[in-house]
């Protein structure tokens, strides 16, 4: 899969969440290439051979995987700050209104974001995620590993997943365990789109003539 390019010299409204949005680049980068090694079907012999590696490896990824749960709610975080301010600025009143409409799209009402951020607080709160490795066997791919995160009774009954009810229901349908590259990867697409979203918006602001430094700035 192809990685959107990203250019890191923003306008103003944009530039506050660019450094937060660089680290949870460098922290998919470093994930998505730990898992690609891992569940390699051509280093599958490797590993069967040399079970204390895998265990060692799933270990390196729960770590990673930390890193970059912590830094996608910190680019939300972040955001709801930024734009807090602006909200009383009737300048921006019409892109404060799209703003509220794409962030209860893209974090508060989507099944990717809710178990990213509930899993982001049950790592920093209660205790790392379990990870598991799944074998298996594809005509054509071949012998495969998989990493998922384990859905094991322990995480199912943490209380505050009351606050994540889709994430919840996402967890128990996963009985097996939920594809640990498949969700990185897909809520990395999630975030890659609002920061281009915001910047997008941001020019439209630029051409209509709002001077938005001196609206940052105040």
């Amino acid at each position: 899969m192809k990685k959107p390019s990203v250019s890191y010299h923003p306008p103003a409204i944009v530039k506050p969440l660019q450094l937060a949005f660089r680290i949870f680049e460098g922290n998919y980068n470093q994930l998505m290439q730990c898992l690609g090694y891992v569940e390699d079907p051509k280093r599958i012999q490797l590993w069967s051979g040399y079970r204390i590696g895998l265990w060692s490896a799933i270990e390196e990824i729960t770590r990673l995987f930390h890193n970059y749960a912590a830094s996608a709610i910190t680019i939300e975080y972040h955001s709801k700050a930024l734009f807090g301010g602006l909200a009383k600025i009737s300048e921006l009143s019409s892109f404060m209104s799209e703003y509220n409409k794409e962030k209860k799209v893209r974090f508060d009402e989507s099944e990717k974001h809710q178990l990213i951020l509930g899993l982001r607080h049950y790592i920093m709160h209660i205790q790392t995620t379990e990870m598991g490795a799944i074998y298996s066997f594809d005509r054509v791919k071949g012998h495969k590993h998989t990493i998922i995160i384990r859905t094991t009774p322990a995480l199912l009954k943490w209380r505050d997943w009351k606050k994540f009810p889709k994430a919840l229901a996402k967890l128990k349908r996963e009985v097996g365990g939920i594809p640990l590259l498949h969700l990185v990867e897909e809520y990395h697409n999630d975030v890659v789109a609002f920061n281009r979203w915001l910047w997008d918006k941001q020019r439209e602001l630029i051409k209509k003539g709002i001077t938005v430094t001196r609206i940052i700035a105040d």
